[in-house]
């Protein structure tokens, strides 16, 4: 989906819920702590605010029939416990991954009319949650190093303290990994040349 297909078919949070629950249930709605199929959809009441006395919209939720556990299609994702409608993070989400030199979080702030503060908690999270968990060893011909991100120092004494170290292996051809470690002592390289490359 490209950002005009999501800005005409997402632009609710109905039709962004159901696009969730379709994606991540395609046979039908499970129990995410038990797996049963035997799910009840309830409408859980809106809290009441004393401040203000209005209350929040309701939710909808569903409830396993069998172990009476609670959830909705955002539970245990991303988008858990969000405030800011799906909508804006699925635009989010278009922009980050449609931008091939990046997009940072004042675009993203203007492009979305929320705080700057919102959006950098927008785009921090969706690129955590593009992060491949457990990626497999790189192999083949694989070129390793590392360098110091940070400001300018004025002398010479120490002029690498301040700054952060980062580790870049690449296999030949293929992936590139930025890896943020604490020093470039060999036993802190050793450890993510051995977590990252296969030795075979």
């Amino acid at each position: 989906m490209n950002l005009l297909d999501i800005y005409k078919e997402l632009n609710t949070e109905k039709k962004c819920l159901t696009f969730l629950e379709h994606m991540r249930w395609p046979d039908g709605v499970k129990c995410l702590a038990c797996e049963s199929l035997r799910i009840t959809r309830i409408t859980a009441k809106g809290k009441l605010n004393k401040k203000t006395g209005k209350r929040s919209p309701d939710r909808e939720l569903y409830q396993c029939n069998d172990c009476r556990f609670q959830f909705t299609a955002t539970t245990g994702t991303v988008y858990h416990d969000t405030h800011l409608p799906l909508c804006k993070w699925f635009l989010a989400i278009a922009l980050i991954t449609e931008s091939k030199k990046g997009i940072s979080a004042n675009q993203l702030s203007r492009a979305l009319g929320v705080q700057y503060r919102t959006a950098w908690y927008l785009a921090h999270r969706i690129r955590k949650a593009m992060i491949e968990a457990n990626p497999p060893k790189l192999t083949g011909i694989v070129e390793v190093d590392e360098t110091y991100i940070g400001g300018k120092h004025r002398g010479n004494k120490g002029k690498n303290k301040a700054k952060e170290v980062v580790m870049g292996i690449r296999e030949r051809g293929g992936d590139l990994r930025l890896i943020h470690i604490e020093n470039n002592t060999s036993d802190a390289l050793s450890k993510q040349i051995e977590q990252h490359i296969d030795a075979k």
